[in-house]
């Protein structure tokens, strides 16, 4: 009997997380359509060329926005079926490509990049690659997106004992305190990163794959000053 209360506790529990995520996803998306309709009214009145491209530009990011949100939900579907390869992964070699492809497609330039860890010593992990790329690949950008010119964005790994230990460090704009116990829910975007692209998905997605791969993460944050994520995933054994 206490079973089927505990069972049933569980079950409404989960019901109600779920209406909770659905109502945070119709704010989400209504918030862009119905920017992006005040936007369509003012094209259609304003005569000005500069305002017109001011208002063009506006509704390209609401479009943007939605496009990042509807990719992300995405993939967060797949993750959420537990399709996850098991092969043996090669993180120095993992790193070094994600690492790369971050240079190649982000305005990196003006913040110093570093890279700290030895390729050739890292170990092998049984897990999925395009998973865990795609993990580490999410931290970098979120990371370059809070981030300034001048700033500086770290990316280290490391084995200690049996656990791998990636971290993401940098030294922009931080997480306010009130905010960092909510960063990884679905949809959670602070008030203080109005104007920055992103879903509110991309962290939460981050923390799906690590825990699948029966890692941990955590964040540490002063704000103004910089923040580091930490992965922990265990070794092949």
């Amino acid at each position: 009997m206490i079973r089927q209360q505990a069972y049933e506790k569980a079950q409404s529990e989960a019901t109600m997380e779920k209406l909770r995520f659905l109502q945070r996803l119709d704010h989400e998306l209504k918030n862009p359509l119905t920017a992006m309709q005040i936007a369509l009214a003012n094209l259609e009145e304003a005569t000005d060329p500069d305002r017109r491209r001011e208002i063009r530009s506006s509704m390209r990011g609401q479009l943007l926005r939605m496009s990042y949100l509807i990719g992300d939900l995405r993939k967060l579907a797949v993750l959420g079926k537990g399709e996850l390869e098991h092969i043996l992964v090669d993180v120095g070699d993992l790193l070094l490509e994600t690492s790369q492809a971050f240079q190649d497609s982000q305005d990196v330039s003006q913040r110093q990049y570093i890279t700290d860890f030895d390729q050739g010593t890292l170990p092998t992990i049984i897990g999925d690659r395009d998973m865990l790329q795609l993990a580490i690949y999410n931290l970098l950008d979120n990371a370059q997106k809070f981030t300034e010119a001048g700033d500086t964005i770290r990316l280290q790994a490391t084995s200690e004992g049996d656990q791998l230990i990636i971290q993401v460090i940098d030294t922009g704009r931080g997480i306010p305190e009130d905010d960092l116990p909510h960063i990884w829910e679905d949809l959670y975007r602070s008030a203080d990163v109005q104007g920055v692209p992103g879903s509110g998905v991309g962290l939460a997605m981050v923390k799906g794959i690590v825990e699948q791969h029966d890692g941990a993460i955590a964040a540490s944050s002063i704000f103004r000053q910089g923040t580091t994520i930490t992965l922990k995933i265990p070794m092949q054994k």
